[in-house]
Parts: C-alpha cells; structure tokens; sequence
C-alpha cells in the first residue's frame, strides 16, 4: 500500500530527472543538456522537504532528532554501500594516484562535503572528473547540506512569525541565492556550480511551490498548459544547454522553473502529463532513482577504465543505461526499503549511521595512509600511469626571482648564481613539461633557466587580443598582469639572455577573440572553434611582444604532437595487473599525421612566420621531426613520452631525454647559444 499524501507524479519527474543524468553520462550527445536532471532533482527535494516540515510546524509535532533520522534511513544506507563498494572496485582499476583521489573524496562524500572536494580538485566537465568514481557524490552533498541547514532556518522563522514569516525567508533566500548564482557563474565557475549557496535557490523553488494556492478542478485547460510549459522548459534545457555554457548561472532558470510548474501541476490536477509520469513504467524507475543516481556513475567509470577511457559505442552506451537501472532497482528494493521503514528510536538510528559512516571513513583513510597500495602495480606501469609521478621534477632550485610576483620558481640546470648564462622559460604547463629536457641541456652548458611566470601564453594582453576560457573567466586579466610584469622584469634584467617561449599555442588558438573578431568566443566546443581566425588573432599580439625583445636571443617551442587522447592506458594495458582490457597497438603508439597537421597547422604557421621576420627568433615545431607524412610516433627510445593527452611526461629515462632533445634539435641550439 502507497502511504498517505503519496504523489505518483513526483516519482515520475525523479524518473525524467534520474534518465537524464545517467543517458548524459553514458555519452548520448544529443542529450547535451542531461546534468540538468540535479536541478530537477533539487526542485522536488526543496517541495517535499518543505511540505514535510511546514505540515509538522502547523500540527506543532516538528522533531528534529526525528526529521534527521528520517533523512539518515533514507539516504545513508545505499550510499555507504555504494561508496564501500567503489573504494573496494577501485584496488582492481585504478592507479595509486587515482586510488589516492578516490580516498579523499570518499572522505569527504562520508561527512557531506564532496561538493567542497571536487570545487578545489576538478570542474565537473573536466576530463579528470570523467574516472573519478564518486564526482556524482557533489549533488549529493548540496541535499544533505541543504537538509542541515534548512531545517534550522523554517523552524526558527515559524517560531517568531508563522507561515509569513517563512514565506519572506524562502522568497528572500530565493532571490539572493539566485543573484549570487548569476553574478559568480561567469567569473567563478567551480563555485558556482558545486556549492549550496549558488544552488540554494533551486530548493528554494521548490519549497515556494508548497505555498503557492491550489488549482481549481474547472480550470483544467490552465493547469494543462502550466504543465506543457514545464514539460517543455526541461525538454529545452536537455537538448539546447550544454557543458560549454555558463552553468548554472540564468540558464538554470529554464529548468527549475519548468519542475516547478510540473510539481505545481502534479499535486492539484489530473491530465495526461501526470497520467503518463504516474505509469508503471516512470514510477518504477522514479522509486528507485535515487539508488539509480548512486550507482551509475561508479558503473560507467569502472567500465570506461576497463576499456582505457575510449568513447563507448552504442550497444556499450545501451547495456550501461540498462545495468545501471538494474543495479539501482536492486539497491532500492534490498537496501533503501529494507531500512527506510526501520521502527528503531531516532537517536540510535543516527548512531548506527554514524558507526556506519565511520567505518567507510576508516576504509577510505586506509587507501589513502597506505598511498594507494602500491604494491598493486609495477613501478613500470606507475611510471606511465600516475599522475603526480609524470608530473615529478627535481628543480634545481626553487626562487621568488621576480619581485611583483609573490611566486616561488623553478630553476632548472645551473644554480641561478652560477650559471655562466641565464633564461626565463616562459609559457603556460607546456613550458613546464620541457623542463626535463632543457634542464639537461642548460647542465651540459652551465646555463640557468628560470621556469616563470608559468600559466598563460606569452603573448596574452587583453589591449591586443583576449582568450575565451570557460574554466577560467579571469584567464585573460589574470595572464595580462603577469605578463606585464614579466616583460618588465626581462627587460630590466640585462642578464637575461634567453627566452624560450613555450605554450599550447594550438589550443588557445582556438580561444581567442577580440571585440572585432569575437567568433572564438562561442559555446563551442574547443575542436569545433576556428584555428584559423585564432592564429591570425595571435599574430599581431606576437609582433607587439616580439618587438619589445629584439635584444634578446629568442627559442620559441612549438606544441607537441597532441594526441587530444589518453594513451596512458592502452600503454600499460599489454602488461598491468589491474583490469583492463588490452588495446590495439596503433590506437596508442601511432598518431595520425593528417590528424596533427590540421590541429596544428595554424598555429605552426604562426610560428614559423616569426623566425623568418625576427633575426633574433628560432623556431622548433616538433612535429617535423617526430612525425613523418603517414604517423606519428609516441614512444621514443621504446618509452611512451605523453603524460596525458597534450603534455609529455617529465620522468622520462635519461637516454630517451638525450634522444629527445636531439631529434627536436633542442640540444644544437642550447649549446650554440
């Protein structure tokens, strides 16, 4: 028997909301809007919440140990479960730095704070988020801190002015939650998008929508077309939203607003759309999607690690949408309803839980204390595979070098006192990743190189020409100051002789833009947006920088064959001892030539260019030399040199970095200087 004042039409909007996200997930492009199911999600928590605890406040029966241990029973049980079984899954796919990162956000999924994790580690369109098997838990910890707070916050305004006064909180709460999600989206995207106070509002909705009056039943037509509309603005949001727009941010709008009118709809009327969301069908699947929700993301990871992260095809797309529905009826029927309706008193309920969250806690830290079990993996395959280990360099040393930047450097090959000759390195991580390479070229030649001011291209002034990057909305200003002051700094120090400039000059080529020229500045996604207008954009800003150097000897490094892909995987798949399935040699140790020349083409044009109108301006473009007309090769010296799918590795054996450094010609340059 369904319980009392059980609305069958919420169920199926969970449904709508729950398919949403996992057929996202599973790489459905058409469906680019999908992440919106969470703000479907967040509507019906903010209603049924608010219509739970405002009911108690009127009949003066409100508990707080009782409305916690409600919650407890409702969400802890599957999702410990969930996140146990993923800490256990993870010793067998994952590698140490990425079992370490589970470990840490498994932490802090068990105390409510995924959200704050994944703001400071990973946006949660980045590539990084797309193996981390508890991403999901960031929506997760939004509710559960919304049902902290929330709580406090009704009772206290019932207390000094009744229904009104918890009407002006909710409308108030309302309108500055969804001023701060609007104004912060742009410049502060991570914030905006995983934190309650940008996301407060949605729930905010949904609790107004508990006090809006009810509908007449002679006014079918009108709640008829309320709902179309509703179910109308969801359909928007899921085919025209995307993961390259401002979000949350006004577009959020569409589809809070569209769940609101559904609910609305749902709870005082009967037509076809609440007859169609109360059908078997919707209904079984909106019961059980809060286990749906928990289940798919960790289901989808596993499996694209096991296939060394290619894109799925459809009949992987279909059995992973089916197995996650599977997994999560299964978890809804033998672990949420199993303990749901626990008759136990309150307070040793939410002791259970906390015994039970503490115990996935510890589990969790013991991954992280024993550095991700190490010994799971060869050092081969962690030399190839983690993160950190790729990323590692001893500098030579690290200085505050330039004064109006409150930065330690890296120096790379002679002390900075020492060397015979003194450089700057300057770029964004592409000048970072040759340190390997020109630190043992400075060496063989007593020259001191500093590796500043890091982060941007050199060339980057928003006087000239500006970058649209999504992640970082202050990216142009930001790299603006620093490099100013980094040119200020080259110019005044006569001691500087060299300057190697080094960026992913392909990849903001297609990010530029002025007001003259604004097509790069689009939602597009970044192989969609034209490199060619990007170069010509760049050209000029070149010159102005270029110009002002003309007393200094000039390197300037050309992008890497990108792959634009992890190879990683496959690399270590013909020998690793994790699961994963083996891959075809060519997918990993070749790259398409005509692939590279078109990514690169423009901006290597650009480069080129240069040398040939500066006397004082080298240009390497190393894929003239690593790749012949047909290929591309990836290892060298029988060693994959990528770290990930633009950058090299920086832990390369000696031998392969004197090879390295000799094909690129890198080593005749340095040592002419």
């Amino acid at each position: 028997m369904e319980r009392k004042g059980y609305l069958p039409g919420i169920d199926g909007l969970r449904a709508i909301a729950v398919l949403s996200v996992v057929i996202y997930h599973a790489g459905i492009n058409e469906l680019s809007g999908g992440f919106i199911g969470v703000d479907i999600f967040y509507v019906i928590s903010g209603y049924l919440i608010t219509l739970l605890i405002s009911k108690s406040l009127i009949e003066e029966n409100f508990s707080f140990l009782t409305f916690y241990a409600r919650r407890s029973k409702r969400l802890l049980p599957a999702a410990i479960v969930m996140i146990i079984f993923s800490i256990l899954l993870g010793s067998l796919f994952l590698t140490t730095d990425a079992y370490i990162s589970l470990s840490k956000s498994a932490i802090y999924s068990n105390i409510f704070a995924a959200n704050i994790w994944f703001m400071n580690n990973s946006g949660y369109f980045d590539l990084s988020s797309q193996v981390s098997p508890l991403v999901h838990m960031w929506s997760l910890s939004v509710e559960e801190q919304f049902y902290l707070i929330f709580p406090f916050i009704l009772f206290i305004s019932y207390q000094i002015g009744k229904l009104r006064a918890v009407k002006i909180v909710i409308i108030s709460s309302i309108v500055l939650s969804l001023a701060a999600c609007i104004l912060l989206s742009s410049k502060y995207p991570n914030f905006s998008f995983y934190m309650i106070f940008t996301r407060a509002w949605e729930l905010g909705v949904g609790a107004a929508v508990v006090f809006l009056p009810k509908a007449k039943n002679e006014n079918r037509q009108i709640t008829l077309t309320i709902s179309t509309i509703g179910l109308l603005l969801i359909a928007y949001s899921l085919m025209f939203i995307s993961e390259q727009d401002v979000y949350p941010g006004h577009l959020a709008l569409y589809p809070v607003i569209g769940s609101a009118l559904l609910i609305y709809t749902l709870t005082n009327s009967n037509n076809f759309i609440s007859a169609t969301l109360s059908s078997k069908p919707f209904l079984l699947i909106g019961k059980s999607s809060y286990s749906i929700y928990l289940w798919h993301w960790p289901i989808i990871v596993y499996y694209r690690l096991y296939i060394n992260q290619r894109d799925f095809n459809l009949i992987e797309i279909l059995l992973l949408i089916i197995s996650s529905i599977i997994a999560g009826y299964f978890s809804w029927k033998y672990i949420e309803e199993r303990y749901r309706y626990l008759k136990h008193p309150p307070l040793q309920i939410l002791t259970l839980s906390m015994v039970a969250a503490a115990f996935s806690v510890t589990l969790s830290g013991l991954v992280y204390v024993f550095e991700g079990f190490p010994q799971r993996i060869s050092d081969s395959e962690i030399a190839i595979t983690d993160s950190s280990v790729m990323w590692e360099f001893p500098c030579t040393e690290n200085l505050k070098i330039i004064p109006e930047l409150e930065e330690d450097f890296c120096v790379i090959g002679a002390p900075w006192k020492e060397g015979t000759k003194k450089g700057l390195v300057w770029g964004d991580s592409h000048s970072q990743h040759w340190a390997q390479l020109l630190n043992h070229e400075a060496i063989k030649n007593n020259i001191s190189l500093v590796i500043a001011p890091k982060h941007c291209p050199p060339y980057l002034n928003s006087n000239i020409v500006s970058e649209h990057y999504i992640k970082f909305p202050n990216f142009t200003d930001e790299c603006t100051k620093r490099n100013t002051i980094a040119l200020d700094w080259v110019n005044k120090n006569e001691n500087i002789e060299l300057l190697i400039l080094a960026a992913a000059w392909s990849g903001h080529a297609r990010m530029l833009y002025t007001d003259i020229q604004p097509t790069n500045r689009s939602s597009n996604p970044i192989e969609k947006r034209d490199a060619d207008i990007g170069a010509s954009l760049s050209t000029p800003a070149f010159h102005q920088l270029l110009s002002q150097l003309q007393n200094k000897k000039i390197l300037i490094i050309g992008d890497i064959p990108r792959p634009n892909k992890i190879l990683n995987d496959c690399a270590a798949s013909d020998h690793t001892q994790l699961i994963r399935r083996k891959c075809n040699e060519l997918f990993y140790k070749q790259l398409d030539y005509n692939e590279i020349k078109k990514w690169h083409h423009s901006s290597d044009e650009v480069l080129l260019s240069l040398s040939s109108k500066y006397d004082n301006v080298t240009t390497i473009i190393p894929s003239k030399t690593l790749c012949t007309e047909e290929k591309c090769e990836t290892y060298l010296n029988d060693e994959l040199i990528y770290k990930d799918d633009n950058h090299i590795r920086r832990n390369l054996s000696t031998n392969t970095v004197v090879l390295f450094s000799k094909t690129l010609g890198l080593d005749k340059y340095i040592s002419s200087i």
